[in-house]
C-alpha cells in the first residue's frame, strides 16, 4: 500500500498543510537532538580518551562532559517545550554554560591560562553563523510566515518570472493551480492543459 493510499480522503489541504509542517517541525527537532547528542558522545569520549593519555593529575575531560551535558540538556528541554525559538534556547545555553565556564576558571585556580577562552570563541563562532543563518531565513515584512526560506525564495522569483513579457502565469481548469504557460500539464494535479 502506498503513502498515498494510506492518506485520509476527507482531510482539507489546509489541514494537510498544516499537519505537514508541524510534523516538519518536530522531525527537524528530533533530527537536533540526535546529531548534537551524537557529537556529544563522541568529542567527549575523545576528550575522556586524551585525558587518560596524558598525565592524569585530575580527570579535568570531566568538566566538559557535565558542561556539553547541560547545554544538551536545554536541547532535549526545548524539544520536549518548544515554546521559543532555537536561536533564543541557543543563545540562552551560550550564556548559562560560559559563565559556568568563567566561575569554573576562577574558583578552581588549577592553572593561569584561561582556557575557558577556547570554547568561548568556538562557540561563538557556532552561535554568530547560527545568528546569520536566522536571519537570513527569517520572514520579512509582506512575506508569508508559515512558509519555509526555499518556498518564500521561490514565490519571489515566481513574481519576477511572471512580470515578464515573455511568460505568461494561466489556471488549471480541474484544481485552480497556476502553472506556466506552455506547461503540458498541471503542477499540482497533473492534469493536460
Amino acid at each position: 500500500m502506498s503513502i498515498d493510499e494510506k492518506t485520509p480522503t476527507n482531510m482539507s489541504d489546509s489541514e494537510e498543510v498544516f499537519l505537514r509542517k508541524l510534523a516538519r517541525r518536530t522531525v527537524l527537532r528530533r533530527t537536533g537532538i540526535q546529531i548534537h547528542g551524537t557529537a556529544y558522545v563522541f568529542v567527549n569520549v575523545l576528550l575522556l580518551i586524551i585525558n587518560y593519555l596524558t598525565p592524569p593529575t585530575y580527570l579535568w575531560s570531566l568538566w566538559a562532559i557535565v558542561g556539553w551535558g547541560a547545554g544538551l540538556a536545554f536541547h532535549g528541554f526545548a524539544y520536549f517545550n518548544p515554546k521559543g525559538s532555537g536561536m533564543s534556547w541557543h543563545a540562552f545555553s551560550f550564556v548559562i554554560v560560559n559563565c559556568l565556564l568563567f566561575f569554573i576558571f576562577v574558583f578552581t585556580k588549577a592553572t593561569t591560562y584561561p582556557w575557558f577562552l577556547w570554547p568561548f570563541g568556538a562557540w561563538s563562532v557556532g552561535l554568530l553563523s547560527h545568528f546569520i543563518v536566522w536571519k537570513v531565513r527569517k520572514p520579512r515584512d509582506g512575506e508569508d510566515p508559515s512558509k519555509s526560506w526555499i518556498e518564500r525564495k521561490i514565490d519571489k522569483e515566481l513574481r519576477k518570472v511572471s512580470h515578464s513579457d515573455e511568460i505568461y502565469i494561466r489556471t488549471c481548469s480541474k484544481c485552480g493551480t497556476e502553472d506556466l504557460e506552455g506547461a503540458s500539464f498541471c503542477a499540482r494535479c497533473g492534469n493536460q492543459l
